[in-house]
């Protein structure tokens, strides 16, 4: 192994400024967060990204990656932070006491830093060393890893080259004052990689079917950080960089894609709830509101879209896209991590639950169509000459009036249809936000533009609450 080769150092930064995961010797209610970030859960966390994200690169191409970042144990530059917990107590479902007399006590324990700070993992050496470009593949798996941890871990994960480590293995030194932690690292990738990969992905059910309490890959480090300190609070009213969270849908009770307004409806006065419960503030968030601090509506589009969708194509709503060109600030993250249930059908306990993430807009296409119902926002009048060139144009304007380009052709089209081939018209879709309001007319098409753009995009009359959005277009929906 070359004592000269290059560290690699991979920065990670917390976006909510906390993060959960369990030790893998303690059990969830023990009330001990991990710190600092284990090898062996950011190794499991790169190599789930290549399976789920880079499926099509060979496994020569990764395994040289984990070979080499099991190595050596690593050294770390951690942030200030501090040790959190939240005692809550969760209902037992008992047909016979529906009160809460009888409850389970749950505790949510993680680690809180500054969101703009970052904890930085540094392999001095490797072995193998890594090509440059082993590197920029590594670097982009990294890039793609949204969470650590548990799944409300927001994380940003890249390469960096400017590192100052303050937590060593212990062998190395430390002061008796300095704080000790138990560090789950890997144990060396042996020549039989194949079975190594397997235990290193190996779930917890596994390792007590072999005897084994935990994992036979990790070995435990105790390191030393210096010092444990204080963060200094971050500014919550400040922007994050991330302008797109997506709701995962988790329900007995299916919510067909024509109530997709009623349910961006519902979700943006749930936000505007948890925004006041969560930050106390008396001003609601310009951004979920959509109105200025004088109660004026917001100009520009510049506000929250809710944009439900039905990602499997079934006929079923699955997800719900939050967007919005401004950025995010801590405290609107905040109140969009705290909703997790709704009451949609009206009844006592919720029936909807909904799991945050962030992501990426990565998918990109020239070519998209209608999965709500296009609406103008003006009325039509003789004096605009033909209804259908009309139409054409009033989606060309709206198209302008939220920031999305010229579209290159428009063809109508009368239905969104399933994979299935389920055809539902669009007259079959819910089209006023607010109940006991009028109906008004819808229209579908198919839009082609010259220059690639990322979805999701919406136009038009209720834009904000899921109509007029239009997804990546595919011959067989």
């Amino acid at each position: 192994m070359s004592q000269n080769c290059k560290p690699v150092a991979i920065q990670v930064q917390f976006l909510t400024g906390r993060y959960h995961a369990t030790p893998w010797t303690e059990h969830v209610n023990n009330g001990s967060p991990e710190w600092p970030p284990t090898p062996y859960r950011l190794l499991r966390a790169i190599y789930d990204t290549w399976r789920r994200k880079r499926n099509d690169w060979p496994e020569e191409k990764v395994t040289p990656i984990l070979q080499a970042l099991s190595s050596t144990e690593p050294e770390y530059e951690l942030p200030p932070y501090v040790l959190n917990q939240v005692q809550m107590y969760q209902k037992i479902n008992d047909a016979q006491d529906l009160s809460y007399s009888k409850a389970s006590l749950i505790v949510d324990a993680f680690v809180s830093v500054n969101p703009k700070s970052c904890a930085t993992i540094v392999w001095r050496h490797t072995d193998p060393v890594l090509t440059p470009q082993q590197r920029r593949d590594l670097a982009e798996l990294a890039s793609l890893v949204n969470y650590l941890g548990r799944s409300e871990s927001w994380v940003s994960l890249r390469l960096t080259d400017a590192f100052n480590p303050n937590c060593y293995p212990r062998a190395e030194g430390g002061a008796e004052h300095d704080s000790v932690a138990t560090v789950a690292c890997v144990v060396k990738a042996s020549d039989n990689l194949s079975t190594w990969l397997k235990t290193l992905t190996s779930s917890t059910y596994d390792n007590k079917k072999r005897g084994n309490v935990g994992s036979p890959l990790i070995h435990y480090v105790d390191y030393v950080i210096q010092p444990e300190a204080q963060p200094e609070p971050a500014a919550s009213n400040e922007r994050t960089g991330i302008h797109l969270v997506t709701y995962t849908l988790s329900s007995k009770m299916k919510i067909p894609v024509t109530h997709t307004v009623s349910l961006s409806y519902m979700i943006h006065r749930y936000l505007m709830g948890c925004y006041r419960r969560v930050t106390g503030a008396e001003r609601l968030s310009p951004t979920i509101s959509g109105r200025a601090e004088d109660g004026s509506p917001l100009k520009g589009h510049r506000h929250l879209y809710i944009l439900p969708y039905d990602s499997l194509g079934d006929g079923w709503i699955d997800h719900v896209a939050l967007k919005s060109s401004t950025e995010f600030t801590y405290k609107e993250l905040d109140a969009i991590y705290a909703l997790r249930r709704l009451h949609y059908s009206g009844t006592q306990e919720p029936d909807v639950m909904l799991l945050p993430s962030i992501r990426s807009p990565e998918e990109s296409s020239t070519l998209f169509r209608s999965i709500t119902p296009f609406i103008p926002t003006r009325y039509f009048k003789k004096k605009y000459g033909e209804y259908q060139n009309w139409i054409l144009q009033e989606l060309k304007r709206e198209l302008r009036n939220h920031g999305h380009p010229e579209p290159q052709a428009i063809t109508y089209t009368p239905f969104y249809t399933t994979r299935g081939n389920r055809r539902y018209p669009w007259h079959a879709f819910k089209r006023t936000r607010k109940p006991g309001e009028p109906e008004k007319s819808g229209y579908g098409f198919i839009i082609a533009f010259k220059q690639p753009i990322t979805a999701p995009i919406a136009a038009g009359y209720g834009a904000h609450f899921g109509l007029g959005q239009f997804t990546l277009y595919k011959t067989q929906a």
